[in-house]
């Protein structure tokens, strides 16, 4: 099955990075993204009412992500 990079969870700069990692880190990185955004606009009280353009987060594993990297546009 092939995970879709959505226009509608995805800054570009997400895509960029979703679209270099290896397939099977795809799904993983799906869900990094979609947990992280909800977290946040959660966090901040506003829920999907908040857009999800308005920020990126980092979408992979690595030890940045763990420190909760969030960039607000």
């Amino acid at each position: 099955q092939k995970l879709r990079c959505h226009n509608s969870l995805y800054l570009p700069s997400e895509t960029k990075t979703f679209l270099q990692l290896a397939p099977s880190q795809k799904t993983q990185a799906f869900f990094n993204c979609w947990a992280r955004k909800e977290a946040f606009v959660k966090a901040i009280g506003l829920g999907l009412a908040y857009s999800l353009h308005s920020f990126d987060v980092d979408i992979t594993d690595s030890k940045d992500s763990a420190q909760g990297r969030i960039d607000l546009r």
